[in-house]
């Protein structure tokens, strides 16, 4: 059987289990190992969610997806949970994975030691702009009375400062995170802007891993800015080890 590749975490304890699935295009032709994607048909997407399960030696139905909106929507998920509109989803089951998909957005994971409970998030450009950080760190107080500053949270590789090109229209929202290379071009650093959304949220700046990885330059990793239709997704996932309490 093919083994997919995992680019691993290095904050998280021994209770964690995550990760983000690398693009492995050598094993998996013509275009890479993707949990969803535009060029990729359901068959292949089922087939690689299943392989993903097994890596987790889960059941299909204990790796929870949802149908990224580039919104601001945070799902509290358990084992029924189907596959809904969202952007984060968060719970605080043991045995149930929770993967966010992205291809140049960033995903980040956060996990509360004190109360066990976890998050996946998707934040492209338009979610950062929502905060969707604050808003599912403030939806884990609300739900599992989880606090800012006991939250250790990963920024998964995604376009890089130095790469990621926009417009007036994206870097009008971004002024600390932005360089500008001409009147209407800019240089966006999504990384930047997650990392102070989490340090305005309360989380201690010890407790966050950013990778320095960017998707857009380095071609282990899917990146939709540079195959366009051609580019699959990486899939972001975090798991509380222990059988399911639900």
């Amino acid at each position: 059987m093919i083994e997919i590749e995992i680019l691993n975490t290095n904050i998280f304890p021994s209770d964690i289990i995550s990760g983000v699935t690398m693009r492995n295009q050598s094993a998996f032709q013509p275009y890479g190992f993707t949990i969803s994607g535009n060029y990729s048909d359901e068959n292949i997407v089922n087939q690689h969610r299943k392989l993903m399960s097994e890596y987790l030696n889960l059941e299909l139905d204990a790796v929870k997806y949802q149908k990224q909106v580039h919104g601001d929507e945070i799902q509290v998920v358990d084992f029924d949970t189907e596959i809904n509109e969202s952007d984060a989803m968060i719970t605080n089951l043991m045995g149930l994975a929770l993967v966010a998909s992205v291809a140049d957005c960033a995903a980040i994971l956060l996990y509360d030691d004190k109360v066990k409970a976890i998050a996946a998030i998707h934040s492209g450009w338009r979610s950062t702009t929502l905060n969707i950080v604050s808003k599912t760190i403030e939806k884990m107080r609300s739900e599992y009375n989880s606090k800012p500053q006991d939250l250790i949270a990963y920024i998964s590789p995604c376009a890089g400062g130095d790469s990621y090109e926009v417009g007036i229209d994206v870097a009008q929202y971004f002024p600390n995170s932005i360089k500008r290379l001409s009147q209407d071009k800019f240089l966006f650093n999504i990384k930047n802007e997650v990392h102070n959304q989490l340090i305005v949220s309360g989380v201690p700046p010890q407790n966050i891993e950013m990778s320095e990885i960017c998707t857009i330059s380095n071609e282990k990793f899917h990146s939709f800015r540079r195959d366009a239709d051609n580019s699959g997704r990486m899939g972001a996932f975090i798991m509380m080890k222990g059988a399911p309490n639900d």
